[in-house]
Parts: C-alpha cells; structure tokens; sequence
C-alpha cells in the first residue's frame, strides 16, 4: 500500500467511486483496440501478395498488432467485469463472502477471502497493461501500414 492510501481508505465509499470512474473507460478502450484490430486484419491483404520486403514486414508487425490486440480486448472485457464487481461490494461490503462465493461459482480459480488492498493492486495491474498494450497496438498498427504503403509500387 502506497504512504497515502490506507486500509480504511480503501473502504470509504469515496475509494469505490474512484475505482469505478478509472474501469468506466475499459469500453472505450475496448472500441480502440477493436478498430486498431480491424485496421490491421485489413493490412493483412498485402501479406497474401508482398512484392517487397518492406511488405513482409509490414504484416509481420500487422499480425503482432493484431495479436495485442486481442489481448488487450481480452483485459478491456475483464476490466469491465471487474468495474461492475467492484460497485457490487462497495454497495455491499457486508456481504464479501457471498460476494466470492458467487465469484467461485462463476470463476472456480478466484481465490476467496482477498484483501481489498489485493483486489485493487490485481485490478490496477490489469489496468495498465491494458493501457499499455493498446497504445502498444496502435504504433504498431501505425508503423505495419507505413510499411506496407511504403512497399507499394
């Protein structure tokens, strides 16, 4: 736990509604990564037919792109769940019990009895390697068109 963020912050009402506000962006997140990825599944019609080798690199770092890209739609998704779950047990703290319990029988490898401090480093890790990979996805989606266009004749 960082200096300034204590256990009892992290059960004020206040600390759920600013978790909430960082995981509401996972949807536009999901829409950048889901054009990111279209744009280049689309660059991968040059890889069929590559005339130079500008070409081939280019899609190899389109087919990078594109497997970021479903990595980070696969975090944009958890991210979302995880947002609805975390307005669930600050609107209900009493019950955290029934809360993994619940968790369990969706999820059986969820481990119960997590600290909130645990719960919100996992979350937040997620978080940036989200962000991260996204931006990641986007230069490479950037520089595979670049190549490729730069390998047209």
């Amino acid at each position: 736990m960082t200096e300034n963020m204590q256990e009892k912050d992290l059960k004020s009402p206040v600390a759920g509604k600013v978790v909430s506000a960082f995981l509401s962006v996972t949807p536009q997140l999901l829409i950048v990564s889901l054009v990111a990825y279209a744009t280049a599944i689309m660059g991968f019609n040059f890889f069929f037919n590559p005339e130079v080798v500008m070409d081939i690199i280019g899609a190899a770092i389109l087919g990078v792109a594109s497997l970021i890209g479903l990595w980070t739609m696969f975090l944009s998704v958890h991210l979302s769940v995880e947002g609805k779950l975390f307005e669930v047990l600050y609107n209900h703290p009493q019950e955290e019990e029934t809360f993994d319990n619940t968790i369990q029988y969706f999820w059986k490898a969820h481990r119960k009895n997590r600290s909130l401090e645990s719960r919100w480093a996992g979350t937040k890790a997620i978080y940036f390697k989200a962000v991260t990979l996204c931006f990641t996805q986007w230069a490479l989606t950037l520089i595979g068109f670049a190549l490729l266009t730069a390998g047209i004749k």
